[in-house]
């Protein structure tokens, strides 16, 4: 590890090893690569301030899943939430699958029914 002073400071190439020790005292980071506390991180990323893990959480752009998938969906208890293919494929089946209940009138505006068997 080599050490060297400069104008703005110390500049180390190589390697800390803190045996342990931490590193205490940082202030709330002001640029993008700086360090943050446990505490910040906990705030503003999983659990208090927004982060995707916080019940009140609001989005405010796309999520790219890059190749991802939304996994353990719970059921729907309103009519705005997601469903899992399961439930989906449970309670909205298509018109050709055995078993389908009508639930709801079917409006063909001026259409034809055709190929029927």
């Amino acid at each position: 590890m080599a050490l060297s002073y400069g104008y703005d400071g110390f500049t180390i190439q190589g390697d800390i090893n803190m045996d342990y020790h931490k590193i205490t005292n940082l202030p709330n980071p002001t640029i993008n690569n700086e360090p943050v506390t446990k505490g910040y991180a906990d705030t503003h990323y999983s659990g208090g301030g927004g982060g995707l893990f916080d019940s009140g959480f609001t989005m405010q752009g796309d999520i790219n899943m890059d190749g991802y998938k939304i996994i353990n969906i719970p059921d729907p208890s309103t009519e705005t939430e997601p469903v899992s293919k399961k439930y989906g494929d449970i309670n909205y089946r298509g018109l050709t699958d055995h078993g389908f209940t009508m639930k709801d009138n079917i409006k063909i505006g001026g259409h034809k029914i055709i190929d029927k068997k």
